[in-house]
């Protein structure tokens, strides 16, 4: 089985960057609910690998789903 969601340190290592980089650029760079979790009531978070493949690629189906997320707050 592979892991899709890990934890800062793993998905820092996966990237090969230090964890500092993907804790500063939290609501930045990367989003919440496309490249990492909260979970309700817990100070966990978990980063999704798929996302940050795909950021580190370029590619940008996260700021599609972001996009989308802000167009459905403003119409409703």
């Amino acid at each position: 089985m592979t892991t899709r969601y890990a934890k800062t340190e793993t998905a820092a290592e996966f990237i090969d960057c230090d964890p500092t980089f993907l804790k500063k650029r939290m609501d930045e760079d990367f989003i919440e609910g496309v490249h990492f979790f909260r979970p309700a009531n817990c100070r966990m978070v978990r980063w999704d690998l798929k996302a940050l493949e795909e950021w580190m690629r370029g590619s940008s189906p996260s700021l599609s789903q972001e996009n989308n997320l802000i167009l459905s707050q403003l119409l409703a």
